[in-house]
């Protein structure tokens, strides 16, 4: 059996920079810190060239659990110079065994032509039918494919919403950020795919009009099923409303009036204020969770012309609970140190607090109107007034009397809640400035004076 291949790749890099290829264990001991994976001996060839497929995937939540999405289209990169096996005298070819855009586009043979079937980077769609047109059962190679881009997502699981709930402890069931994935898959001659790497920052650069086309595209759909609105620019509404104007009102005459020579002047010319509305129909949020209108929006974007398609959780029982199975057994990717285990231990009690001070608060507040003001009143929480308020003010309100409310076991009337607090107000603003004065005093003395 001839001697493996490997392929280094270094850390915090990207776009190709710093890739070798090695065979002895010796040159890896020499490199930085790094990846090293094997060769794929064998990879699938078209016209003679090694490729591999980038393909989208957008993770919209991770609570509950994570929804995953997959694009339709991608792209097919292929190398610029026909694949030969590695060998000890051409692994420092890195045109035939490497697939990156960034590296190939300085080769001497890249061809950047756009046509279907033509150049070193096509569309994935023309890939598909390219297979199909082999022979190869196109619908279980996707599946497949499916099913590594699951199992990588799910396998970061455990590290990822220990982030999310240490970053977001108050957002436990509305989804606070999204990220949009780049997966790497290269089939062997066996059609049996191989994640190569996962690209936490795909490139959205575009060189050829294929680029825009796909990349446009992805980041508006992207757009949508996050739930943002899609706004006209600014430019294109200013000319539609030129063009109303000249349709409306023809050449501009001094009987037409001074205000329709700047729209800038008056409300003539300027986009009425009409609330946006979104064409998907969102959900009402009347008597519906934040993941039930999730959900909802999701479903509509996608039944819309969206070019994502759900792939977990994929609506199928029993390949959800294979999925969730599998991740359940997959060894997390982070070391379990007591490091970790403590810093988990504190999200835990962070989320608890966090939860324990909102179910306080929404149990024990009562809400005093008197007049225009509104205050808080919360157990051993001393009430403000603001210091123009006069006792004149004060006693105004004494006819409400009668208008009690209930609070840790006193009845509280507005007027004596008035009165009172502003006495309270006045004694701790005066030791606010007692013990203000006091520090000042402290500090200007300094140590050992």
């Amino acid at each position: 059996r001839q001697a493996p291949t490997y392929i280094y790749k270094p850390e915090n890099s990207s776009q190709g920079r710093g890739i070798a290829l090695l065979r002895t264990e010796k040159k890896m001991q020499a490199l930085d810190h790094g990846i090293v994976q094997e060769y794929i001996p064998r990879p699938l060839l078209i016209d003679g060239h090694k490729m591999d497929f980038r393909m989208y995937a957008l993770v919209t939540t991770c609570v509950p659990e994570f929804h995953v999405f997959l694009f339709d289209d991608g792209l097919v990169r292929l190398a610029s110079e026909p694949y030969v096996a590695p060998t000890a005298h051409n692994l420092g070819d890195t045109f035939r065994h490497l697939t990156n855009y960034s590296l190939n586009k300085r080769s001497a043979s890249f061809d950047s032509s756009a046509g279907d079937g033509e150049g070193h980077k096509r569309k994935l769609s023309w890939a598909l039918q390219w297979m199909a047109a082999q022979g190869m059962d196109t619908p279980t190679v996707v599946r497949a494919i499916d099913d590594i881009i699951v199992k990588t997502i799910l396998s970061t699981e455990s590290s990822v919403k220990h982030q999310y709930h240490s970053l977001f402890p108050s957002r436990l069931e509305s989804s606070a950020c999204c990220q949009l994935l780049g997966f790497d898959i290269l089939l062997d001659t066996t059609f049996k795919p191989w994640l190569l790497e996962v690209n936490m920052s795909p490139s959205f650069s575009c060189d050829a009009q294929l680029d825009a086309d796909i990349k446009t595209n992805l980041i508006r759909d992207t757009l949508r099923l996050v739930g943002l609105d899609m706004h006209e620019p600014a430019r294109e509404r200013r000319a539609k409303q030129r063009k109303l104007r000249k349709q409306t009102y023809g050449k501009r005459s001094k009987g037409v009036g001074a205000d329709m020579k700047d729209p800038r002047a008056g409300n003539i010319g300027k986009a009425p204020n009409i609330p946006h509305k979104n064409p998907i129909g969102n959900p009402s949020p009347t008597d519906c969770s934040h993941a039930q209108r999730r959900k909802a929006r999701e479903d509509a974007v996608l039944n819309n012309g969206s070019g994502f398609r759900r792939i977990f959780p994929t609506g199928d029982a029993a390949r959800d609970a294979a999925y969730r199975r599998c991740a359940a057994a997959m060894p997390s990717l982070q070391r379990h140190t007591a490091a970790q285990e403590a810093r988990a231990k504190e999200c835990l009690e962070q989320r608890a607090r966090v939860l324990q001070k909102e179910q306080i608060r929404s149990a024990s507040t009562r809400v005093v109107r008197c007049c225009d003001l509104v205050f808080d009143v919360e157990p051993n929480r001393p009430l403000f007034l603001p210091g123009s308020l006069s006792n004149h003010d004060c006693f105004t309100c004494a006819t409400q009397q009668q208008e009690g409310y209930h609070h840790s076991g006193t009845h509280v009337t507005v007027a004596h809640v008035m009165c009172s607090t502003r006495h309270r107000y006045d004694r701790v603003l005066a030791e606010e400035r007692r013990k203000a004065k006091s520090r000042r005093t402290h500090v200007r003395k300094g140590p050992g004076t």
